[in-house]
């Protein structure tokens, strides 16, 4: 993106207004008054379409259930390409450095999201069918209607039109990202927090106004963390949310570790060569895993591969590969 697109942007998002020129529509920042009033409408356009029968967002997801929609496994689904697009980022993160291996990695990323998007439009096409929808829409149209300044005379067949262009003006995450690092806005964000510059024209902020602001507060708290990444890692979106993902689990091992350690405090458990945390929780459990050592998973593999070879189950303790081998190392060296 070149330095005047991004200046265009930067003071079309500071001015608050949107501009919809199809039909020569300015529509301004909506006032805190407008915001209430709009819910107004909401409370009562969801009333009327829960008269007229609509389901609630609860109601039709149980519907959705039980009519082979969306399902307990498509949720699991969702939850499994999510974890698997984390994985891929922090990957990223990892081996930012290696360009053949972030070319691979960044197209199987991009085949996730893809993935995980086609699977949850299954679930949200019938959102448009539910009383949020109905009420939400009727508050927008009426702010829209509401905030014009300059316009022509809107007609109802043009109304569907002007709010997916008013929905379209809301910037990506990627853009508003891409503005809140560079520059014009990192020195009008760094001046403001020096002196009483004004940022935005309006009191209460639009969408684009508040990504802004909470990227930009982001983007400093990244800079001064205790051991920041590198500025290749910050510019890039892939890069750093693979570091945001690697900073939260080390946060979630380290919990969990200080909570197996208060766990195991008496003398005989924290002695042992072996300890065993029982839990009901399967994410706790791969938590928990996830603490022992490439050394320990590599037994437990082994291990686990005895158990499920074997008859009815059961190996006895002494005749675990790690066992023999210990065994083994224990005895006198042999004679020649």
């Amino acid at each position: 993106m070149n330095n005047r697109k991004r200046e265009f942007l930067i003071a079309n998002i500071r001015s608050g207004y949107t501009r919809i020129k199809k039909f020569d529509i300015l529509v301004r920042p909506a006032s805190l008054e407008d915001i209430i009033d709009s819910y107004e409408v909401y409370e009562e356009s969801f009333q009327e379409a829960l008269d007229d029968g609509l389901m609630k967002t609860e109601d039709m997801e149980l519907w959705m259930a039980a009519n082979g929609f969306w399902t307990n496994l498509d949720e699991d689904l969702s939850k499994k390409i999510q974890k698997e697009i984390e994985n891929s980022k922090v990957t990223l993160y990892k081996h930012y450095g290696n360009q053949s291996l972030v070319r691979k990695e960044r197209k199987r990323l991009r085949s996730y999201e893809k993935q995980y998007l086609s699977h949850v439009t299954k679930k949200n096409i019938f959102y448009s069918n539910t009383c949020e929808s109905y009420a939400e829409s009727n508050r927008l149209i009426y702010l829209v209607k509401l905030c014009c300044e300059r316009r022509k005379e809107i007609e109802d067949e043009h109304i569907d039109s002007i709010i997916k262009e008013y929905h379209d003006s809301i910037l990506s995450e990627e853009t508003i990202r891409f503005l809140a690092r560079n520059e014009p806005w990192r020195s009008l964000w760094s001046i403001s927090q020096n002196c009483q510059l004004k940022l935005f024209s309006n009191e209460e902020p639009t969408v684009n106004q508040k990504n802004l602001i909470l990227w930009s507060k982001t983007y400093d708290g990244v800079h001064e963390s205790m051991e920041p990444p590198p500025k290749v890692v910050i510019d890039d979106d892939d890069f750093l949310d693979g570091w945001f993902i690697e900073k939260s689990r080390e946060r979630e091992r380290e919990a969990v570790k200080k909570g197996i350690e208060n766990k195991t405090k008496n003398a005989k458990i924290s002695s042992s060569k072996e300890v065993f945390v029982f839990t009901d929780n399967e994410e706790e459990a791969q938590q928990i895993y996830e603490l022992n050592s490439p050394e320990a998973k590599n037994t437990i593999r082994q291990r686990m591969d005895s158990l499920n070879k074997s008859k009815g189950g059961y190996v006895g303790y002494d005749k675990f590969i790690d066992q023999k081998e210990e065994a083994l190392s224990k005895l006198p060296p042999r004679r020649k």
